[in-house]
């Protein structure tokens, strides 16, 4: 009987990954993480009950941040805390050193000079940067729910007593965390520092896309690592241990764009369509000069960021080798080209550029840039829609697991909810997220979910994600406990030129909302639009007096607006008269809604349109059978609203019976909760923007 439960954590979790102006940044400092975690559960002999599993499985960041272990003795307990934060120590330790052998050589460059190297080592130095807390409870005898919450509350505590450490970041501060001080050598000043990093990045293998070469981009030693962490072999998956393949992932834009590239992709479109556009991103012609010209847009990168998208590829491997940008046409202009790719037709610019040791390609400007616009209005015609500017990323967290795990009788309980956690994390959010639909994940840990998303099949994505997290956990759980197995989300919707930071931020505080304002098992999207303005909305996944899923509906509309069935304007006009609309009885509710989608039908439909409308069409059909069916679907999708908006009010009030104080809006952009009608005409605007501003380039 092992009678001492260690529960120890690794921290700061937010901060140490949401500093990131890549996505990049953003998933490496969630694997870096993770196997800081993996060394620190190596050997311990502990009988573990959390997590299920204690080894990253490929790339996908998917173990969490704390482990619970049960032991024999407190000085056994103690002792592999004790073991967990060296090997933490040594983990770190080596990685940091990888990268700095590599990044900052001693020779032959010997950037590892000057300010260098005490910078690094202060920065890098474990006790400075993370933050390791642990402790060790006798079982108090009153079951094993109570021992582990017991233990919770006391690590919580542990966790408020800070050790406030005083570390001195003077000078240039990083231009990606803007704490701590950039790495420069003897000068300290801002060109000083600009000049270290226009030196450092000159040579070529570092390409514009891993960093500016401009010195516009100046870095600490933990940002630095973050950054370059596909030189340390220690973070290579299984499968690229001892090979020269780097560590890849999609940026914003290939997300944005995934869509389109799938319609590219697609038997519908021909190699003789694609022809052009191969023509001109894969190489420049060949001269005398110039027998085996580079692609002008290099870079390339690996082909298997979006792992979906690979398996469709087929002969078409060669379109997902440039960067999602290279489908937009505000990514050909003189700056655009010169900054990502090293683009220029300015003599005099690269010649100057050239003497600073920044390598510019020189372009005819204007023909390329003119041939490139020509070509991509060429594929948006094959496509038949320009790609989307826009992406989701999606913050996911479990529900009530303290409520859960206070429930469990025992260890072997609880160690069945945590295999049960990680087979949820490991074998199904991939499959959902990146093997069958053209997302990629930034980590899965447990009930804890970062993802980025295409808005093309968002929501049915969401959908499955979230019942198959019902689905794998409620069979383990106690049966009392079975309903508080939910999950709540919040979905940050971004131009991919809005800085990471902001949609990061964004996600955040809407999966903060799901739990707290619309009262968990919800989600909720914030929308960011590039003007600035922002739209935020929220939903139960399901309610009671409901017979449909929100998400259905949801999705239908988007399709509507895609094809182009109802006009977005009917969104507006039920906004406008809201105000009205909420003091009516149901039936009148009911009743203008449906004239205004009559009125904000766009007919005549064609055969697609009707299609997509009210079904596959029978040909027998007379007009006026045609009339009568479309006339129904308008009132089922009137009562479909209202009835939405009766359960999100009914919902309310519940919660207002529970003594909760509750005030309702009637403005959509107010930041509180909103009469039930405002809500779900709001969502319906958010899918229009998807389906028609969103979409375009």
């Amino acid at each position: 009987m092992r009678d001492f439960m260690l529960m120890f954590t690794l921290g700061p979790v937010q901060p140490f990954i949401m500093q990131a102006r890549k996505t990049r940044d953003l998933w490496i400092g969630s694997f870096l993480l993770s196997k800081l975690m993996e060394a620190a559960m190596a050997d311990i002999p502990g009988r573990f009950v959390f997590p299920g599993e204690r080894k990253i499985k490929d790339d996908i960041p998917d173990l969490p941040n704390k482990y619970v272990a049960l032991f024999d003795s407190c000085q056994d307990a103690e002792k592999a805390a004790c073991q967990s934060e060296l090997q933490i120590a040594a983990c770190w330790y080596a990685i940091c050193e990888e990268v700095r052998s590599r990044l900052l050589p001693d020779k032959p460059d010997n950037y590892y000079t000057g300010e260098v190297p005490t910078i690094w080592e202060r920065q890098t130095a474990v006790h400075q940067l993370f933050e390791i807390y642990w402790v060790v409870v006798p079982d108090p005898g009153k079951g094993y729910g109570n021992w582990i919450e017991e233990t919770t509350l006391l690590l919580d505590a542990r966790k408020r007593l800070r050790d406030f450490l005083p570390q001195e970041e003077p000078g240039e501060k990083s231009t990606i965390s803007g704490e701590r001080e950039a790495l420069h050598d003897k000068g300290s000043s801002r060109r000083d520092v600009r000049d270290f990093w226009i030196r450092l990045t000159k040579r070529e293998r570092y390409s514009v896309k891993d960093i500016r070469k401009d010195g516009s981009e100046r870095l600490d030693a933990i940002d630095s690592i973050k950054r370059f962490a596909f030189f340390s072999d220690r973070l290579k998956p299984d499968r690229l241990k001892g090979s020269t393949e780097m560590i890849v992932y999609p940026s914003t834009s290939s997300v944005a764009a995934a869509s389109f590239v799938k319609r590219l992709l697609s038997d519908q479109v021909s190699d003789t369509d694609l022809a052009n556009w191969k023509h001109l991103i894969d190489s420049p012609p060949a001269s005398e000069q110039n027998p085996h010209p580079q692609p002008y847009l290099a870079p390339e990168q690996n082909p298997n960021i979006l792992p979906y998208l690979r398996r469709l590829a087929g002969k078409r491997e060669w379109l997902l080798r440039r960067d999602g940008d290279c489908f937009f046409q505000e990514a050909f202009t003189p700056r655009y080209l010169k900054e990502n790719y090293c683009l220029t037709s300015d003599q005099e610019e690269q010649q100057r550029e050239r003497a600073r040791g920044l390598l510019l390609r020189l372009i005819r400007e204007k023909d390329f840039i003119s041939d490139c616009l020509e070509a991509l209005k060429d594929l948006y015609k094959v496509a038949k829609t320009p790609p989307t500017p826009y992406y989701a990323l999606i913050q996911m967290d479990g529900d009530h697991m303290g409520t859960i795990l206070s429930s469990v009788s025992s260890s072997r309980q609880h160690s069945n909810i945590s295999k049960s956690l990680s087979t949820f994390a490991r074998d199904h959010v991939p499959e959902i997220v990146q093997e069958t639909h053209p997302g990629r994940l930034v980590y899965a840990g447990g009930d804890d979910v970062l993802a980025f998303s295409p808005l093309d099949g968002m929501l049915t994505m969401l959908e499955t994600l979230q019942q198959r997290y019902r689905d794998t956990i409620s069979p383990v759980v106690p049966d009392k406990s079975q309903r508080n197995v939910t999950a709540s989300m919040g979905i940050a919707i971004g131009h991919h030129f809005t800085p990471l930071s902001v949609v990061r931020r964004a996600a955040l505080e809407a999966e903060k909302l799901a739990k707290n304002r619309y009262g968990r098992n919800a989600f909720v999207v914030t929308l960011l639009r590039r003007s600035g303005e922002q739209t935020c909305v929220g939903c139960r996944w399901e309610y009671p007096s409901l017979t449909f899923v929100p998400t259905r509906l949801f999705d239908q509309f988007y399709t509507y607006f895609v094809e182009d069935v109802f006009s977005p304007k009917g969104v507006h006009v039920l906004l406008n008269e809201v105000a009205a609309l909420v003091g009516l009885p149901i039936p009148a509710q009911r009743s203008e809604i449906r004239r205004v989608l009559e009125r904000q039908l766009n007919e005549p439909l064609n055969e697609r349109q009707l299609e997509c409308l009210i079904g596959k069409v029978d040909q027998q059909l007379s007009e006026k059978q045609r009339a009568e069916r479309i006339v129904q679907k308008i009132t089922s999708l009137a009562e479909q609203i209202v009835a939405l908006a009766a359960a999100m009010d009914e919902q309310l009030e519940i919660r207002r019976a529970r003594g909760e104080r509750i005030a309702l809006s009637m403005e959509l952009h107010d930041d509180t909760l909103r009469y039930g009608l405002v809500e779900t005409l709001g969502w319906l605007l958010v899918m229009a923007f998807l389906a028609r501003e969103g979409g375009e380039a």
